[in-house]
């Protein structure tokens, strides 16, 4: 396994972690160190499922070995945690475009026309109709 490789897994595995530290605190039903052992556990499975996913331990040109039912089983296991973490790798990737695409002014607005300067447009220059909430409001 190459360097880079290892240092995305590790990558990861921290923030599996700590998003998982972060959901079983919301949860409420275990102490610091039972959140911290869970969350750790987490991460360390999210770390094999990838590894599974991204490095199958096949080379060029050498044989597959027969799996057994015990290897499926352990795939199994291990496919929702390698999707937490590239479900959670989409995610970090989604917000930072939104971030850089805020940066740069370029913004949806309610109505979803694309407001170039950063403000917001008024109803009657955005093209639609009053509701029932914004004239009681005037």
């Amino acid at each position: 396994m190459c360097h880079i490789t290892a240092i995305f897994l590790g990558i990861m595995g921290i923030m599996v972690a700590c998003v998982a530290f972060a959901a079983l605190r919301e949860a409420g039903m275990f102490g610091r160190l039972g959140r911290s052992i869970g969350a750790t556990c987490v991460g360390l499975l999210s770390i094999a499922g990838l590894m599974m996913f991204f490095d199958g331990g096949q080379t060029a040109g050498a044989p597959r070995p027969a799996r057994s039912d015990g290897d499926s089983l352990i795939h199994g296991i291990l496919i929702p945690y390698a999707s937490l973490a590239l479900s959670l790798l989409l995610i970090l990737i989604i917000r930072i475009g939104q971030v850089c695409f805020r940066r740069m002014g370029l913004r949806r607005d309610r109505e979803d026309r694309l407001v170039g300067d950063g403000r917001r447009k008024k109803p009657d220059e955005a093209g639609s109709r009053l509701t029932k909430r914004d004239k009681y409001r005037e």
